[in-house]
């Protein structure tokens, strides 16, 4: 999965056919998706690429916790979590996790722009030594090994049902038949 871009609508230039209402962003808006938004959205700041790391980060500690990091019950209590609140460490909930992805994920989700990755193709070199590291090896190889039994589960159970389902239509179709 590629995940192409995070960033927001940038504003249109406002020709004399535009309509009204036409601009996709206005300064001083809230405009995304809470789970995922930067520090510097949540408040309604100027964004650039470092946002979208920040989002990245986000998406990359959903995966690899099954967590979101700033997680609350309301999109109000979640933007306050963005801005003010340190996620639980990676490493905190999977325990196997390598520490390279943990620090990158943490340094992704930095709160100040300065503290963050500065482009995106820093991350990329980052994640490609992880992605080499044996420790990721292993750790997507005992997923995978956990994952087979619940496939095999699943499928065993679609067959099932795909055979009760087929003995019915006959027993219907012998019954309809006699009378």
């Amino acid at each position: 999965v590629k995940i192409l871009d995070f960033g927001l609508a940038k504003m249109m230039e406002v020709s004399d056919s535009s309509t009204p209402g036409e601009c996709l962003t206005q300064d001083g808006r809230i405009v995304g998706t809470p789970p995922y938004l930067s520090p510097e959205q949540a408040r309604a700041e100027k964004v650039d690429a470092r946002s979208d790391i920040f989002s990245l980060g986000a998406v990359l500690y959903e995966v690899f916790t099954g967590k979101r990091p700033f997680e609350r019950e309301t999109n109000v209590d979640m933007l306050s979590a963005v801005v003010r609140d340190r996620p639980k460490q990676p490493r905190a909930i999977v325990k196997d996790l390598p520490p390279a992805l943990s620090q990158l994920i943490a340094r992704c989700l930095e709160k100040k722009v300065e503290r963050r990755y500065q482009r995106m193709r820093d991350v990329k070199d980052t994640l490609e030594a992880v992605r080499q590291s044996d420790a990721l090896a292993r750790l997507l190889a005992a997923r995978g090994a956990k994952a087979q039994p619940q496939t095999w589960t699943a499928w065993a159970s679609a067959v099932s049902l795909g055979v009760i389902f087929a003995a019915g239509l006959i027993w219907w179709g012998a019954a309809h038949d006699r009378t």
